[in-house]
């Protein structure tokens, strides 16, 4: 986190902060460190370039995330993965997507037709959210997963600014809305999902789009809010957030007025987003929206965040909400 010291050496060159919330690991830099037996498991990141993710794994699960009245998380298959390359629109580089069609054995039956969109957190890349792409997709949704520049198999590897994040997202955008118009079992439906970081681009995809019939909705799970009120739970400083940033990650500003169903979850242990300051982002939105606190529920993976504190509650309340939002019926 930003400490106040570096916020008020900042105020004499009036710096954009934005590149400082990044934290990417991209595969030609995987450090040596990062992939040893003695750490965290749930933290190390070992793929290069060349590696294929291996949607297959069967993960250890944490003590509490899978339960005998509900069912497992199944691993996916491996030759059902699409892998696709798209050229950025500047010309610099290319971006790394996977789309996972709906599993076979659902949990619920009624997600084929929703496509969701994963804007994962600030840690690393894909691979360290191969486990969250598996849990929605037991759960029944068809996924696409995207890398932001910087992260994983993402070029350049380089950290994006402002401009060329949310250019990118909604380029992520048009290649959903690609499979929406494909032959076949295609979904129908596209639901922009982002944890953490990964709700800067969530929410750029859910304000462009709302007005589209197919777009169904925004889930964020312990979603970025802006940077104003980071700098708030940061430091002691109160300054609008416009002073050291480009404005373009206010998204808090950016759903106001947004009218498709919005739900948002946050565990009362998130020191990044704390649930009242979070509660904030639902002032904007004019549709129908879900806030859930989890009880003695942390930030991350490694600490036991949202998914890992019950899968049946997380996958219960999604399709809750889904329901509750007329994107699906029973």
């Amino acid at each position: 986190m930003i400490t106040s010291i570096v916020i008020l050496n900042l105020f004499s060159c009036h710096a954009h902060l934005d590149f400082m919330f990044f934290n990417p690991v991209h595969c030609s830099i995987v450090p040596e460190e990062s992939c040893v037996s003695e750490g965290d498991y749930w933290d190390e990141i070992c793929l290069t370039c060349e590696d294929a993710y291996d949607w297959e794994e069967d993960f250890e699960w944490m003590e509490g995330t899978l339960s005998d009245d509900f069912p497992s998380i199944q691993s996916i298959q491996q030759d059902l993965v699409e892998q696709i390359t798209i050229q950025t629109n500047d010309g610099k580089g290319s971006l790394d997507a996977y789309y996972i069609p709906a599993p076979q054995e659902p949990i619920y039956d009624n997600l084929q037709d929703i496509l969701l969109v994963y804007n994962h957190g600030n840690y690393a890349g894909i691979e360290h959210y191969v486990p969250r792409v598996q849990m929605l997709n037991t759960i029944g949704f068809p996924v696409l997963v995207w890398d932001y520049r910087g992260y994983g198999k993402t070029m350049p590897d380089t950290i994006p600014s402002a401009e060329e994040l949310l250019d990118d997202a909604n380029l992520i955008f048009d290649q959903a809305l690609q499979y929406l118009h494909s032959e076949g079992n295609a979904p129908t439906q596209i639901l922009s999902y982002g944890y953490s970081i990964g709700g800067i681009p969530a929410v750029e995809m859910a304000a462009n789009n709302q007005e589209l019939e197919s777009f169904c909705g925004l889930v964020l799970e312990a979603g970025f809010t802006s940077v104003n009120q980071m700098l708030q739970s940061a430091t002691s400083l109160d300054m609008p957030g416009g002073f050291l940033t480009t404005g373009n990650f206010e998204n808090d500003l950016k759903l106001e007025g947004f009218a498709k169903p919005f739900f948002y979850m946050v565990g009362d242990k998130d020191h990044y987003f704390p649930p009242d300051v979070s509660k904030q982002i639902l002032e904007g939105p004019t549709g129908y929206s879900e806030f859930w606190t989890l009880n003695d529920v942390y930030h991350g993976i490694s600490n036991k965040g949202i998914p890992e504190d019950s899968f049946k509650n997380y996958a219960e309340k999604i399709h809750q909400f889904l329901l509750n939002g007329s994107c699906i019926s029973e």
